[in-house]
Formats: structure tokens, sequence, C-alpha cells
């Protein structure tokens, strides 16, 4: 297969905060002067830009410091120095905040020393990538400029770098004016103590004065980050409460806010009051950190489903209080108390971290669930068994494995074929280095006439099984990862009949990430979420169908990569064979018409057959047409064609061409070797219009074969 090709289209600097709630510093794609010692954030924004996905991406980022060559980012001291940010979650997930796609895919690709954590990159995705930096005083000079990007630098793909970031080196303090500006929501820099004053006093609705200056100016000190301020934390709070005319508050800020993220499932505590305001302004869904008090103790009291605003700071914190179980339990809107009683333990424990997430996001009036991901899509396999009714095809010239038997029969509906009494038979749809963590896959099984005890259907990582289905004697199923059963059916399915199975998983030992879900005939059978990582690698390259629970057939099978839980329903793969000649006819025929030695049911090796020694020769045909009684939605067309070359010696390059109008397009490519071997591609969108196929597009197209060299 071809490498993937990758493209940085944007970038743009951001002050220091959470990955979702930073502020941008001017705009993207130009260039910015960023202040020394000072933690800012690098943001990239990445396109796959072929057809080709790829495991285990890894990005490490680079500095040009004055023109003296590239060198990579690191936690060392330097022009350029990763650094530890309090802020942020080395190797968490990365959004989507330069121009929006609707093809985004956000993996782990924050980063705090320079290098992002593997991941797997889908073919024509966008992702986002973030570096946390800072520019070491001794290491520049004033008006210096350093460039920075970053390389794939674990198989050293190509990298087109249409944008570079570009920094402008100032020692002049300017990055800290600008945080005390955005703080106290004043446009220009504040010039005295007494403006300051009164800016926070009418942001918290205080009418009289605070009783020192120097307890303000510790408390501006704090929200902004300057590191000597307050000598504890229990100082810090005790600034807090004299500022907003509190007399008796929660003892600690450290411990609330612990409190907080435990309940969430947090590990680690921040330090300041400013990370705080920006964690809970992220708990409720506010995209930028607040700026004013008033409005973040609003936003804290609608979060609890206090319907009235509180009106004094005591009555926020005493919420804030019964939120946590300190006091009483507030009564939300949504009924959701006993949620938030089971995550501070007062009763029972919530089941899942996943049903606290949701219960949470519920509270503040969000109705979706907490996966957030847009369901995307790419068609990694498709099989219907109607283009030969010979099960050694099926093996010689699709892949298949029959590790044991198998025999072809007539497939679902009286149509084509399918595979029967698999003993196993399994397919291995990407190669072991390109496996994934995320897909879903549907399949008709014709069930058994006597059921057994056994599994028939796994989704595998090689030898490793991971989503499981088994039948039972009492005509249920059961769910299993691995060898651990995870759940078993209450509904009864009928023997010796076709049903279509659809089974979504997500591979993750992260309770809150796991996920499968299996669909019979439209109805969800299961709903699992926990861990789903049976072992070895944690993802699936690998379908299997066995008959240890009893004799089965097999057809009509799809398999898609997609983020986001995603089902076709029951799905018919069919095949079309040519009909006629098309608009070239430069192959030659062993006898005959052309497309009359290409329209074979079975292989039928050198038979008949069509030869040609001349780059560049191209024979089309047309295909008898699609017969729809209905509605008919096309998810996908794949072209086959069975091709070998007469000459070991010679190296052949055959091409896949699709003509929907009265262009020529080529599809894909591959080497040919001296047997037969098919050459396939499945396109999801008509090239002609960039859009899916309508049965009428694909009825008036014409398909062939090209020698390319």
């Amino acid at each position: 297969m071809t490498d993937p090709t990758y493209d940085l289209v944007e970038y743009a600097f951001y002050d220091e905060g959470t990955e979702d709630g930073s502020i941008i510093i001017g705009t993207s794609n130009n260039q910015q002067t960023l202040d020394v010692d000072t933690y800012y954030q690098c943001r990239f924004q990445i396109h796959n830009d072929n057809s080709k996905s790829y495991n285990n991406i890894v990005w490490t980022f680079e500095y040009n410091h004055e023109g003296n060559g590239w060198n990579d980012v690191t936690t060392s001291v330097a022009p350029i120095q990763a650094v530890d940010d309090d802020d942020l979650i080395d190797g968490d997930n990365c959004t989507n905040r330069l121009t929006s796609r609707a093809v985004f895919y956000a993996p782990n690709n924050v980063t705090e020393d320079g290098t992002i954590a593997p991941y797997n990159h889908g073919a024509t995705y966008y992702t986002e990538i973030l570096l946390s930096f800072q520019i070491p005083a001794g290491q520049v000079s004033d008006g210096d400029e350093i460039l920075i990007r970053a390389r794939e630098s674990s198989n050293d793909f190509v990298v087109t770098y249409t944008v570079t970031g570009d920094i402008d080196v100032s020692k002049g303090g300017t990055a800290y004016q600008r945080s005390v500006t955005d703080t106290v929501g004043v446009t220009d820099t504040v010039t005295n103590v007494r403006e300051i004053f009164e800016t926070i006093a009418d942001t918290v609705g205080i009418t009289d004065a605070v009783t020192t200056v120097r307890e303000l100016y510790k408390t501006i000190t704090d929200d902004v980050g300057i590191t000597d301020t307050l000598a504890t934390v229990t100082g810090k709070v005790a600034t807090i409460a004299d500022t907003v005319g509190v007399t008796d508050t929660i003892a600690n800020v450290r411990e609330l806010y612990k409190t907080l993220t435990d309940s969430v499932g947090i590990t680690d505590t921040l330090t300041t009051v400013r990370e705080i305001y920006k964690t809970l302004s992220d708990t409720v869904g506010v995209t930028d950190t607040l700026t004013v008090i008033r409005e973040l103790y609003k936003t804290i009291a609608n979060a609890v489903g206090v319907t009235d605003t509180v009106s004094t700071a005591r009555g926020v914190f005493k919420t804030i209080s019964d939120a946590v179980g300190i006091t009483d339990v507030i009564e939300t809107i949504t009924g959701k108390a006993v949620a938030i009683q089971d995550s501070v333990g007062i009763t029972d424990t919530v089941s899942t971290v996943r049903e606290l997430f949701i219960s949470l996001l519920e509270s503040v009036g969000i109705t979706d669930t907490v996966e957030g991901k847009a369901a995307s899509r790419e068609v990694l396999f498709i099989e219907g068994f109607d283009w030969s009714s010979d099960v050694n095809d099926w093996v010689d010239y699709k892949g298949w494995n029959a590790v044991g038997g198998g025999s072809a029969i007539t497939g679902r509906g009286g149509v084509g074929y399918a595979l029967d009494n698999p003993s196993p038979w399994l397919y291995s749809f990407l190669d072991a280095e390109e496996a994934i963590t995320e897909l879903t896959v549907g399949v008709a099984i014709k069930t058994p006439s006597t059921w057994g005890n056994g599994k028939f259907f796994e989704i595998s990582e090689l030898s490793t099984a991971h989503p499981v289905l088994h039948f039972n004697s009492d005509n249920t199923l059961d769910l299993y990862r691995g060898n651990t059963l995870l759940d078993t059916s209450t509904e009864t399915f009928s023997s010796n009949s076709w049903i279509y199975i659809e089974i979504y998983a997500r591979i993750s030992s992260i309770p809150l990430y796991g996920r499968y879900k299996v669909i019979v005939d439209g109805d969800v059978i299961f709903d699992y979420t926990g861990n789903t990582d049976a072992g070895a690698e944690g993802n699936v390259n690998r379908i299997v169908f066995n008959n240890t629970g009893g004799a089965i057939a097999v057809d009509d099978i799809y398999i898609i990569q997609n983020i986001g839980e995603d089902f076709l329903g029951d799905v018919r793969v069919g095949s079309l064979l040519p009909d006629g000649a098309g608009s070239s006819t430069q192959w030659t025929p062993l006898s005959g018409n052309n497309w009359e030695n290409v329209d074979d049911t079975d292989i039928d090796g050198d038979t008949t057959y069509v030869s040609t020694s001349g780059v560049g020769n191209l024979d089309l045909y047309t295909f008898n047409d699609i017969v729809a009684s209905g509605a008919i939605n096309i998810h996908a067309v794949q072209l086959s064609a069975g091709v070998r070359k007469t000459n070991e010696a010679e190296s052949k390059i055959t091409g896949l061409i699709i003509r929907p109008e009265s262009t020529n397009y080529l599809v894909a490519s591959g080497i040919v070797s001296t047997s037969y071997k098919y050459l396939s591609h499945i396109m999801q969108n008509n090239p002609e219009t960039s859009s899916g196929w309508t049965v009428a597009e694909v009825n008036a197209s014409e398909f062939g074969i090209r020698v390319e060299s």
C-alpha cells in the first residue's frame, strides 16, 4: 500500500489554560510576539492527505532558532522548552479548536514533553496536536525569531508544511500585562490599584470597600498566576473569604476541589484559585474560561439545579457544600441527587464511571451522552459470496482462511451463495500493524437446526478474541470478552432461520470508554460498557466464524471503521458481472468478445481471458443493472478483477478504472503476480460527484482494467 502523507495546514498560539479553554493569541497562521519565561500552547491542525489509514502515528515538535537548523523540542532547557502545565494533562485528547472539520479525530495528542503518544490516524481525517512550552530567557535575545513545527517521527512519513509556526521573542513583559487585563475585564492596562479594586468590587457585587489594599493585591496576583503570592493555600482561602465578605467558608480550597475532582474520577488536584475557576467552568460545559466571579457563581448555582441565581457568595458556598454531600443533598431538576450522593460515597456506589459522567452532564441540562463524537465511517470489507460457487475460489482469490471445513450453499433469500458450516473460517481484514480499536461488523447468520453451547462468531486480534458471541441450548445468546461471560440475552431466537447481527466494538481496558453493542434484526440485545480489552495489543484485525454451537451459514458481511456508534442495518452484498463492451476495447480476447471472456460466475483460470502487453491499454465493460423494487441506499461499491502476469521477470502494475460518465478514474492499482489474485478496491463515493452512489449512477457506469506500467 502507498504510505500516508500528512499536511500541517493551520497553527495558532494560546495563553496558558485548559486544552479547550485557553485563549488564542492573535489569529491563526500569523507570527505572534511571545514573552520569555511564560507558559504558552502551540496547536497544529494536521490532515491525512490520502486514502491510507495508519496506526502508531507519532509527532515530535521541532524548533528552529534564528535559522540555526531544526531541533527536537524536549523538557531540556533550550530556546523552546516543553513544560508541565497544571492546566493540562499529558496525553489528553486534543479537540477541534482551529478550523472546524466534518471529518475530525481527537486522540491523545496533548504533550508536555515534546512528543505525542502513538495514535491511529484514519484516511482523509483531520486531527490537532498541542504542545505546552516556554521560551527560557537565558536562551534567547529580544527580537529573536523562532520557527516551530512537527514531524512524523515513528515511521518518517512525508509531511508537507503548508504553514510553520512563527514566534517573535519579547523580553518586555507583554504577556503578563495581557493576563492582568483579561482577568479584571479592563480593555486597557490598569494603571492604579484603585481602578483594579473598583473593578473587582463591581464584579462580585460588593458595595463596601475591601478593608486592605494588601489583601486585594494578593487576590489579584493569585488570579493571574504571579509566583510571589500568598504563602499557603489556607491563607489564600482566607483572602477569598475577606474579598467577597464571607466570614465562615469552606476550610480549604484544596480539599473542596479534591472532593469535586474525586467525584468525576480525577486523581490530581489543582493548586491555585485561577485553575479551580477554569476547572469548574469546564465541568459545566463552558468552552472559554469565565472572566468574572459573579458569572462563575451563577454557573455553579445552575450546575446544582438552583432555579434562581444565588444572591450572595455565602449562599454559593453552601450550595457547593450541599452538592458534595457536606450537609443536605440538593434535589436537582433532573432528579440526579442520588447519583451525586453516590459519587461521594453517601449511599451505594455508582455502577460505572460512565453512568456518573452522564448523570453530571444531565444535571446541567446536557442531553447527549458523554461520548461527544460525531460518527464517521470507512468501509473496510464487504462479502456476499455471490461471485463464485467454489469455496476454493473464496480462499485462493479473496484471502479467506479455511482452517476447517466449509461449503457453498444457496444464499440468503435464495440469491447467490453463502458459506455453510465453517469450522472455523477466518478473514484478516487488516494487516497486524494496521489493526484498529473501534469498528462495526454486520453479518447474516443462519441459526442451527439444533442449538448447542459454543461460540459461533468473534472479532479478534490474531489469536486473541475480544467480543465473542455464543449459542446456548435454550436458543439464547451469550456475550463474552475473550473467555469472560459478560451477559446473556433475555430474548430467544428461532432455529434454522436467518438473522442479521451487528456488533459495535470499542476496545479499551478503561471502564468508561470500552463498549460492546449487539443488535439483532434491528433490536438491541446487548449494550455493555466496561473493560472490552481481552489482552494482547488491545485492537482488532480479524473476524472468525465457527460451528461449535451448532452448524451455521454466513452471508452478507460488512466491516466499517467508525468513530462513534454506527450501524448500517440489514444489508445485502450482491455481485454484478460484465454484460457488454464499454467505451474502450484495447485488450485481446482469447476468443469472441472481450466482455464474454470476463463474465464468469466462477473463476475459470486460463479457460477464458483477455490479455495485453501494452502500457496504457484499457478495457471497459458495461455491467448488468441493479434491479430495485424500492428505494436502495448504496453504502459502497467494490470493483474486483482477477489478474496475473505471464513473465516472472516483468514488473507489471495493473489499475482498476471507473467511468461514471465521460471521465476515466484510476481508483486503485497493484503489482501483479504469476498466479491469479483479486485486485479489489472499495469506493463509498462516486468519483464523479464526490457523493454517495445512487442506483442510477452504478447502472450507468463502466468498469474495467488498464496496464499502468
